[in-house]
């Protein structure tokens, strides 16, 4: 959401909620964010596999 009017309390404890709990990432004042994906560790073994394929 940005430049959102987030004083509202109730919305502000939800995301306050949201940054606590790693679902949301609090950019800056009233700027929030989905967090980025971080791969998983098949995800990097199956790159990995491909990237050593690529190279030979």
């Amino acid at each position: 959401m940005f430049k959102e009017n987030i004083e509202n309390s109730r919305l502000n404890e939800l995301l306050s909620t949201l940054v606590k709990y790693g679902f949301v990432i609090k950019i800056s004042r009233g700027k929030y964010a989905l967090p980025a994906d971080l791969p998983t560790r098949i995800g990097l073994r199956h790159s990995a596999k491909i990237w050593i394929k690529k190279m030979r």
